[in-house]
């Protein structure tokens, strides 16, 4: 009969998988940190542009714009093009493409922290599950799916607002009239592996509970068989 209880490998797979929510933190925590996500190598009006950075600016490259970040880059660019109409068409695609980098910026900031949030509820759960030797789908259910529907919208926006790729294409401006294509690096390819990742935990985690009892099936159990072991115990 199947029973809420810890044996030692189950409680042993508990500890295990509450290891890889750690990890899963900590990959979240190292793209953010980042400072290598996107990278630009084009020739144009302004001569060799080659650049790298994070999620957040510029970090490697064009000389006194290094350091800048992304929404500097965006105000300094499209307030050129605004004031005047007589600017190389490369600055108007830059302005367009600061402006996507910090758009995509800000979007994979606000859901990061919710999936992080959410990975940090679903360990508390689960280690409170530890303690009691039982297994509660909530909130850790719900706090799961949480977790990696956050990440997938977070690194598949990006991917299409910062107009990224992975196969190295980021040596050449655009045909029409278009951002440059950017080159994605380690920040990109950590939350490829995230959105790998954290669905397959999250459905290895429902189905484990899926075919757990319910507490109170439990403990209807235990009731039944004390129930049972009054009524066989003789009179005397």
């Amino acid at each position: 009969m199947k029973s809420l209880a810890f044996n030692k490998f189950s409680n042993l797979w508990w500890v295990m998988f509450q290891g890889f929510q750690l990890a899963t933190i900590g990959i979240i925590a190292w793209a953010l940190w980042s400072d290598n996500w996107v990278k630009l190598n084009v020739s144009g009006v302004y001569g060799d542009l080659k650049w790298t950075g994070s999620l957040t600016k510029v970090h490697k490259g064009l000389r006194a714009l290094q350091g800048s970040s992304y929404y500097e880059m965006f105000t300094a660019f499209c307030s050129t093009t605004e004031k005047s109409q007589d600017v190389p068409d490369e600055e108007s695609t830059w302005c367009e493409m600061f402006a996507q980098l910090w758009i995509s910026e800000l979007i994979y900031i606000v859901l990061g922290v919710i999936t992080v949030c959410a990975i940090v509820i679903w360990i508390i759960s689960l280690r409170s599950a530890l303690k009691t030797n039982k297994i509660k789908p909530v909130p850790a259910f719900w706090f799961a799916q949480v977790a990696w529907i956050s990440h997938e919208i977070a690194f598949i926006s990006w991917m299409v607002l910062a107009k990224a790729n992975f196969s190295g294409d980021c040596t050449s401006e655009s045909d029409d009239d278009s951002p440059p294509k950017l080159c994605a690096l380690t920040g990109p390819i950590l939350g490829l592996i995230l959105a790998i990742i954290l669905p397959i935990m999250a459905l290895s985690y429902s189905l484990l509970i899926r075919y757990l009892p319910k507490p109170i099936e439990a403990e209807h159990v235990v009731q039944k068989e004390s129930e049972g072991a009054l009524k066989e115990t003789p009179i005397k």
